[in-house]
């Protein structure tokens, strides 16, 4: 551990996690959020009517957070309450991510 990150006296440490540029900061949280969106819609607590499978929870997901509103299941049946609310949150956090793109490229 170098210097710059620890104090002499070896009370305190601090780290630092390093996320390379904005692009790719933006591009992990797109990721993480989709793979959290895809877990949350796979639980049975999720589904409603019919069972959604994991490439079909991982396929809404990536559609909610990138905006598009593209389903392979009807997603009034196919998830419940809960997983609606997922979907309405994955839809929210895409967008948070667009404006958040738009902003650091100017």
């Amino acid at each position: 551990m170098s210097d710059s990150t620890r104090r002499r006296s070896g009370v305190v440490q601090r780290f630092t996690v390093d996320f390379g540029s904005p692009t790719q900061l933006i591009a992990l949280s797109f990721v993480v959020v989709i793979g959290a969106g895809t877990v949350l819609l796979s639980l049975p607590v999720s589904h409603g009517d019919e069972s959604v499978g994991v490439v079909d929870a991982l396929f809404t997901a990536t559609s909610a957070v990138c905006v598009t509103g593209l389903a392979v299941v009807d997603t009034g049946t196919a998830f419940s309450g809960f997983g609606q609310a997922v979907i309405l949150v994955l839809f929210q956090l895409g967008g948070l991510g667009l404006l958040k793109q738009t902003e650091s490229a100017e």
